[in-house]
């Protein structure tokens, strides 16, 4: 076992050696720079590698919905106690560059959110097409594009939603 297991309290018979990173190689990111990375994940020499440290990083890390899978290890260092920190990363394939396209095509689109009532006078279609970035500028910003159009080619809605970098946290 490479890491130590999360412990109320250490087990004096079975002591566990803490390690701290010495170096980090990151592996298989293309979209983001390694050193990006690791000023994101706050890693740094002397970094305590820990459970809670390798498990959030992986979060982090597949969090953000460009990766498939994270694999964190330790190699030995180069003096006692220090160890070099590897990630190997695997880019997800569905995630085509940096942006993903949607959209939509229903009867009366729209309309029952926007009112309590259908308006007779309106076009019974609509359209609804958004474009959506998780990674603008390869920096981590996210942004979102909307515009919601009837058949006549009214614009119903227009929307943009912009995101500051950051980390999140998913169930995986």
């Amino acid at each position: 076992m490479l890491f130590r297991s999360a412990q109320t309290e250490p087990d004096p018979s079975n002591p566990v050696k803490i390690y701290r990173m010495e170096s980090l190689e990151i592996i298989g990111s293309h979209r983001l720079a390694p050193k990006f990375l690791q000023t994101q994940l706050d890693l740094n020499h002397g970094t305590p590698l820990n459970d809670q440290i390798v498990m959030s990083t992986r979060q982090k890390l597949l969090g953000l919905g460009l990766f498939k899978s994270a694999l964190l290890y330790m190699r030995k260092g180069s003096k006692p106690g220090l160890a070099k920190l590897f990630i190997e990363l695997e880019e997800d394939d569905t995630v085509i560059g940096s942006w993903a396209m949607g959209g939509e095509v229903a009867i009366t689109h729209g309309e029952p959110q926007a009112r309590s009532s259908i308006d007779p006078d309106s076009p019974p279609m609509g359209y609804r097409m958004q474009l959506i970035s998780r990674n603008l500028a390869n920096q981590l910003h996210r942004a979102s594009v909307l515009a919601d159009i009837n058949s006549s080619g009214q614009t119903q809605e227009i929307g943009f939603a912009y995101g500051f970098p950051r980390f999140s946290i998913e169930q995986t």
